[in-house]
C-alpha cells in the first residue's frame, strides 16, 4: 500500500478524497476514541476534543490531507470548519503572546530581588502602598506578596499558581529563571521608585482626561476636587524627582 503522499502523488487529491470517504480512517478512530473519553454536551470538554484532533492533524504533511481531515472532523463534531481551521492559528499568537515580556525593566528587577531575598522583600514591602502599583501588570502579584508579608510568611513561587492567573503566573515563573541582579536595598529602592514615579505620572494623565471632560460638558462644579487631586499628585511627583529615585 502506499502511504498519502504517494497515493496522492500517482492518482491525485480527488481520487484519495473518495478513498477517504470510503474507508474507516484512522482519524475517525481519534475522533471516536476522544469522545468515549469526554462528554461532547459540555462546551469546554468539546472545545478539548476538537483541539486535541486538530493538533494532530496538523502534524501531517500533505495540506491536502489536512484539509480533509479538517472538513471531516467538522462533521463529525458538528463544529464550523472555520472555527477549526483557525485553531492553529489561535495557538500560534497565544504562544508569541506568552513569550513577550509584559513587565516594566523597574517591575521586572524589583519582583526578582522580592522572591530571591527574603529581608529586601520584608522591608520593601512595608513601605509599598496599593497606589504604588496600581495599573502595572504586576498589581495582583505586588498585592499577594504584601499579604505574604502582613502575615509573617515567606513567598514561594508555586503558591502564586493559585492566587494570579495562568498568564501571569507563567510571566513572573520566566523572568524568576533568568538570571537578575543582586539584590539590594538600594536597588530595590530605585526600582520602587521609578514604579511610584509611574504611577502617579498615569493618574495624573488620568485627571487631565478628566479635567478636560468635565470643561467640555461645562460641569465646573465638579472641577476644583479634581484639580486639587492634580495638584497634590504634581507635588509628590516633584518630590520624588528631588530624591532622584
Amino acid at each position: 500500500g502506499l502511504d498519502p503522499d504517494s497515493f496522492i502523488n500517482k492518482f491525485g487529491a480527488d481520487r484519495f478524497k473518495n478513498l477517504i470517504r470510503k474507508s474507516i480512517s484512522g482519524l475517525k478512530f481519534l475522533i471516536d476514541t476522544e469522545l468515549k473519553e469526554r462528554r461532547t454536551e459540555v462546551p469546554e470538554e468539546k472545545a478539548r476534543i476538537a483541539r486535541n484532533i486538530v493538533n494532530e492533524i496538523e502534524k501531517m504533511p500533505d495540506p491536502v490531507v489536512r484539509s480533509e481531515y479538517l472538513k471531516q472532523t467538522s462533521e463529525y463534531l458538528s463544529i464550523d470548519e472555520g472555527v477549526l481551521r483557525l485553531m492553529p492559528k489561535s495557538k500560534s499568537t497565544e504562544k508569541k503572546d506568552e513569550e513577550k515580556d509584559i513587565f516594566l525593566p523597574a517591575e521586572k528587577i524589583l519582583l526578582q530581588m522580592l522572591f530571591e531575598d527574603s529581608l529586601v522583600a520584608s522591608e520593601v514591602l512595608k513601605k509599598i502602598e496599593d497606589k504604588d502599583f496600581k495599573g502595572l501588570k504586576s498589581e495582583p502579584i505586588f498585592k499577594t506578596l504584601s499579604e505574604y508579608v502582613e502575615n509573617g510568611k515567606t513567598p514561594k513561587l508555586h503558591e502564586f499558581r493559585e492566587k494570579i492567573d495562568r498568564f501571569l503566573f507563567s510571566s513572573l515563573s520566566k523572568i524568576l529563571q533568568e538570571k537578575g541582579e543582586p539584590p539590594s536595598m538600594e536597588k530595590a529602592h530605585d526600582c520602587l521608585g521609578t514604579l511610584k514615579r509611574l504611577a502617579l505620572e498615569n493618574r495624573w494623565k488620568e485627571l487631565n482626561i478628566q479635567i478636560a471632560r468635565l470643561e467640555r460638558k461645562g460641569e465646573k462644579e465638579k472641577l476644583p476636587t479634581l484639580l486639587s487631586q492634580r495638584f497634590e499628585i504634581t507635588k509628590q511627583l516633584s518630590v520624588l524627582l528631588q530624591r532622584n529615585y
